[in-house]
């Protein structure tokens, strides 16, 4: 049997881009991912990946498809893969920072 259960205390963080970092898991087919977000990121370019997410902490603006929503801490909000009007860009506000659990995968 797979494993089931797993802890971000565990991990360490991953800083993929400016202003982001991040935290995996993978179980199955799944990734959750922990994702810390700051004012400096540079998200140029249309994200075109489904996720299911939570906002742990912070606010930030979701740009779906030229749509912009405001979301903050206890806010769920999901854009789906491969959907048109789903892709998306997080902004957030200079010298903010919001934190994330986002669940990927089918």
């Amino acid at each position: 049997m797979a494993n089931l259960v797993a802890s971000f205390a565990n991990i360490e963080w991953d800083d993929p881009a400016i202003g982001v970092r991040e935290k995996k898991i993978v179980i199955g087919a799944k990734a959750i991912r922990m994702l810390e977000l700051t004012g400096d990121i540079d998200h140029p370019d249309w994200c075109l990946t489904g996720h299911a997410g939570f906002v742990l902490e912070g606010e930030f603006i979701l740009d779906i498809d030229g749509v912009q929503k405001a979301l903050q801490k206890g806010d769920v909000f999901v854009v789906e893969k491969d959907v048109p009007g789903h892709r998306h860009i997080p902004i957030v506000h200079e010298g903010k920072k919001v934190r994330l659990l986002l669940v990927d995968g089918a």
